[in-house]
């Protein structure tokens, strides 16, 4: 089973928070903020190690990722859903190229 870890986008320090499930101190000031969704880590890591989150980018064509049915998708623009895991079964080793923020933003 894979650890359960959570990152939410600090507005004020303009960087995000990682917790873990065993340890969920979310200070209150960050809840309480709509536009900065909590996204859970997919289980996956990018080509450089870099852990992969609900709502990453792999690339510039590509939709953020998001949990549906279960399940890690992400696609191109237009087209069919893809499981996260594909990528992976595929060889496919992806780079994280931004982050979803809230409020349609990204980070660069």
């Amino acid at each position: 089973m894979r650890e359960l870890k959570f990152r939410v986008w600090n507005s004020e320090l303009k960087k995000f928070e990682y917790f873990k499930l065993h340890n969920i101190t979310i200070p209150d000031r960050l809840l309480c903020q709509h536009l900065h969704p909590v996204q859970e880590w997919t289980g996956f890591v990018d080509r450089h190690g870099k852990d992969i989150y609900e709502g990453d980018l792999l690339g510039e064509s590509l939709e953020p990722i998001e949990l549906y049915r279960g399940k890690f998708m992400t696609g191109r623009k237009g087209s069919r859903n893809f499981d996260l895991e594909e990528f992976f079964e595929d060889g496919l080793i992806p780079q994280v190229t931004s982050s979803f923020i809230g409020n349609g933003q990204f980070t660069k």
